[in-house]
């Protein structure tokens, strides 16, 4: 069995002999090479530009066609150098994308003024805006200082690629013999390549913590909660100490040709064990909340399917950003783009279902609902309290 980065690569060459089997595709002008003569210019690169790439069309309620008879003569009537008309245009865009599925989804400008208005991210605007991520001081302090002995906290600084981020690790016991985790971001074997001293200070104890029954008789907790995703080849690093063979948790597609419909089969999505790993044998708990995202759904989602033992999700429902990220030219047809040098659509590249059920844009739902919004001052972690119960 492949992992399942190497699994995604499979998907694609599937995919892409699939469509390579096609007769006669039609001739498509590529959004990115569009030389806008008018702001018509910009919505017909940015309107097929999602006709082609957008994946979620099979399940996203839109009517793009719709979007094109109302949206098209209204973009006609607006000059590309007048501010006032370019102010319009961004309103515009965010009301063709406001329902879309894609958790993902925004549009980030290159034209210097619509630039300076702010991206176009309908999923963070209508679900989000009201809603802060627990922070830092959340975890390695209150939660420290409250619930764990012996416990270990990192943060460390880390560049990947053109980017700089902060990793946060905590792990520890929690009485009567619970192990808990909690890491900020999908960024581990990333980190953990930069700065392997740090970085290993905190994952083996984690990892002690968790398999050593002596230490935690009762089970785990992993707290992914306002953890906002990160490479897919985490999945496995997270989740392979657990499993003692491949897992399947889930099926994934993507885009094989240029109609809306046109998708590769669904394909299995695969956690390969560690060398040497043994099926985890005691009760899980998953701590999720509204900005648990992308690879962080997708990871509660993969141990929610670990066999013979119970998992609960306790907390509230994940973002609804299940889908991987990659440049249109990796995937045919498929992912972000840009379009008539007047801005970049950041888009997933392949669809996820779990059990037959795509959770893009509603989110993953958890077994046991407790919606927590930090404020500081409060006196307790309801979800964390739950989790503890359940396993006690």
């Amino acid at each position: 069995m492949k992992k399942l980065l190497q699994h995604t690569t499979l998907v694609l060459l599937a995919g892409l002999l699939w469509a390579g089997c096609r007769k006669e595709l039609p001739v498509l002008t590529q959004p990115d090479a569009v030389v806008p003569a008018s702001m018509t210019d910009v919505f017909d690169a940015y309107w097929q530009g999602m006709n082609y790439n957008y994946v979620f069309w099979d399940v996203d309620t839109t009517n793009w066609d719709r979007v094109y008879t109302q949206y098209r003569p209204l973009f006609a009537s607006l000059s590309m150098t007048d501010t006032a008309d370019l102010r319009k245009a961004h309103t515009y865009f965010g009301e063709m994308v406001r329902g879309l599925s894609d958790g993902h989804y925004y549009i980030e400008f290159s034209n210097p003024f619509m630039n300076g208005l702010g991206d176009v991210y309908p999923q963070r605007t209508r679900d989000l805006a009201r809603i802060t991520p627990l922070p830092f001081s959340h975890f390695d302090t209150y939660i420290r200082l409250n619930y764990l002995k012996n416990a270990q906290t990192k943060r460390i600084n880390y560049t990947q690629n053109t980017r700089t981020g902060t990793l946060q690790m905590v792990t520890g016991i929690i009485n009567p013999g619970i192990a808990y985790f909690r890491f900020s971001a999908f960024w581990l074997s990333w980190v953990a390549a930069q700065t392997p001293s740090e970085f290993y200070t905190v994952w083996n104890a984690f990892i002690a913590n968790a398999l050593d029954v002596s230490k935690s008789p009762k089970g785990l907790i992993l707290d992914l909660r306002s953890n906002g995703g990160g490479a897919t080849s985490d999945l496995d690093f997270v989740t392979n100490q657990f499993v003692g063979q491949s897992l399947i948790f889930a099926q994934t597609h993507i885009k094989s040709g240029p109609g809306r419909l046109d998708h590769s089969p669904w394909m299995d999505a695969i956690v390969t064990p560690a060398a040497g790993a043994k099926a985890y044998d005691r009760p899980i708990v998953v701590l999720t909340d509204r900005y648990t995202a992308s690879m962080a759904e997708i990871t509660a989602m993969a141990f929610r399917s670990l066999p013979g033992i119970k998992v609960t999700i306790v907390g509230d429902t994940t973002q609804g950003a299940n889908g991987p990220l990659s440049p249109s030219v990796d995937l045919f047809n498929g992912g972000q783009f840009t379009f008539a040098d007047f801005g970049f659509v950041y888009t997933s590249s392949a669809a996820y279902r779990y059990k037959g059920t795509s959770y893009e844009g509603r989110g993953f739902p958890p077994d046991v609902y407790i919606p927590f919004v930090y404020a500081p001052g409060f006196g307790t972690d309801r979800q964390l309290d739950e989790a503890i119960r359940l396993l006690k």
